[in-house]
């Protein structure tokens, strides 16, 4: 898959995922575990552009103070991100889905731990940052209600 979100020009991102899991269900077959782990990698243009127009780069600043005119003025930053062409892994995630089927309800839980894996060296004209990494928990919740589909004959 090729993406150009966040693209300006620029080269196209690839991306690729791969995925493991095992589904165990309760003798039953009301209660559903998932353990997964996933690794995705990619290229990073789409970084180097959200940094070079939007956090770092290429800013609007419309001034507080007193001034003979009221427009924005354009502050330009050259913004480069090492290495964004090359492939590589940048994120791992652990999750582990549970599901609760009651009647024509599911109850909901995946509990993720995302770990960062690729940090970026960004460079301006002023500073050189490199990326803290941490990684980072979150999880959803849901209810789902499957409506009565079997048609009576």
């Amino acid at each position: 898959m090729a993406s150009t979100y966040f693209n300006n020009g620029s080269s196209a991102d690839i991306f690729t995922g791969l995925t493991l899991n095992r589904n165990f269900f309760s003798s039953n077959q009301q209660f559903l575990i998932n353990p997964t782990i996933a690794v995705y990698s990619g290229s990073q243009h789409f970084y180097q552009e959200y940094f070079s127009s939007s956090r770092l780069g290429n800013r609007k600043n419309k001034s507080k103070g007193q001034s003979m005119s009221d427009s924005a003025t354009e502050v330009l930053t050259l913004v480069e991100i090492q290495d964004v062409s090359q492939f590589n892994i940048m994120n791992v995630e652990l999750s582990l889905p549970l599901q609760y089927y009651y009647q024509q309800f599911i109850f909901s839980h995946t509990p993720v731990l995302a770990i960062p894996q690729t940090s970026a060296t960004i460079t301006t004209e002023d500073m050189v940052i490199t990326e803290d990494m941490e990684s980072t928990f979150y999880f959803s919740v849901g209810i789902c209600y499957w409506f009565n589909t079997k048609t009576t004959k």
